[in-house]
């Protein structure tokens, strides 16, 4: 079976020992998202984006939205274990 270049990406940097492998598994939790989405219950009123969310109120929280946002990730759908690297 041939590796996809994301794949070939992931074994590079392990091998390479450039990045270790904690980086390259947060990026992958990121890129992937196992879990696509969940409900949280507001604990106090909140107003969010000129919306106002009342205590104890469902959210439902998309994390693929969140990880795909080029405004929270720069250049989302590229796997780049050094987005996590706080060293930089």
């Amino acid at each position: 079976m041939k590796l996809s270049w994301e794949q070939s990406a992931i074994l590079f940097l392990l091998v390479s020992g450039d990045l270790g492998l904690p980086l390259a598994i947060d990026e992958t939790m990121r890129y992937i998202t196992f879990s696509l989405m969940t409900f949280r219950e507001a604990k106090r009123d909140v107003t969010l984006n000129g919306y106002l969310i009342p205590k104890g109120w469902k959210v439902f929280v998309w994390y693929r939205a969140i990880h795909q946002d080029p405004e929270v990730y720069p250049n989302p759908r590229i796997f780049d274990p050094s987005r996590f690297d706080v060293s930089k």
